[in-house]
């Protein structure tokens, strides 16, 4: 399996925080389980180098989720659905 999309990522990232807040490793560490993804698929890098793909594209997920109201950050890369 490729790496899902940024889209195909928004509702995996809701449900990771389903059980309450969470960090974004804790969130990626979920979904990439759940979406059982290969260690190969988990690190590919991005062109840069610096991050894998996935990471990236859970990052992105959590802000357009943030940018849409239904996520809030709460601390230093900890998250939880607004109220």
């Amino acid at each position: 399996m490729a790496v899902p999309t940024v889209e195909e990522l928004v509702l995996p990232a809701l449900t990771a925080l389903d059980a309450g807040p969470a960090q974004g490793v804790e969130i990626a560490e979920f979904m990439a389980s759940r979406l059982a993804l290969s260690v190969k698929d988990l690190g590919e890098l991005q062109a840069g180098g610096r991050q894998t793909v996935f990471r990236n594209r859970v990052a992105w997920a959590l802000v357009w989720l943030q940018k849409a109201g239904l996520v809030e950050k709460t601390g230093a890369s900890t998250y939880a659905v607004s109220p």
